[in-house]
């Protein structure tokens, strides 16, 4: 069974949404880390864990193993300090100047990353809409500070990673 909700800390969140504001020409990412209560299957993430881009280019993010496992060392460490049980529970990443839709890539991405727990989760930041990869537009100019605004979008995969 899929995850039922997601609750995210207002900290996480904000780390998120800092890192997806850091640049407006690439995609970034990192990992979640939290609870996922397995009667209910709601996942409660509490840390994010921004990860170095290793695909060069600039609108593919793909969490690579060896950053999966280092996530789930410090997911581990961070249990033992904690005493709670924590885990990477999902991956987030940003899609500057685009839709908050998934791709067909974080799709397969997301399914491949299912295999390893149903309940694994993506979200997703759209931002920097409005503006141009050079600037801001002449019509942007005119409206009013703050008009700007991010999308965020909380995904699972239906897809099978061997299809």
């Amino acid at each position: 069974m899929s995850a039922s909700s997601v609750v995210l800390t207002a900290d996480a969140f904000y780390a998120c949404v800092m890192h997806a504001l850091s640049t407006e020409v690439d995609e970034v990412m990192g990992l979640l880390v939290g609870e996922i209560n397995e009667a209910t299957k709601v996942v409660s993430i509490s840390v994010i864990l921004p990860l170095r881009r290793m695909d060069k280019r600039k609108d593919r993010v793909e969490p690579q193993p060896e950053q999966l496992y280092a996530a789930a060392e410090k997911a581990d460490s961070l249990s033992t300090a904690t005493g709670k049980r924590l885990r990477v529970v999902g991956w987030y990443h940003s899609h500057p100047h685009i839709t908050w839709m998934p791709s067909h890539v974080d799709v397969r991405t997301q399914g491949i990353m299912q295999l390893m727990d149903e309940c694994f989760i993506g979200l997703i930041f759209s931002c920097f809409h409005g503006k141009t990869s050079k600037g801001t537009s002449e019509e942007d100019r005119s409206q009013l500070p703050g008009s700007e605004h991010i999308q965020m979008n909380c995904f699972q995969s239906n897809v099978s990673a061997g299809k």
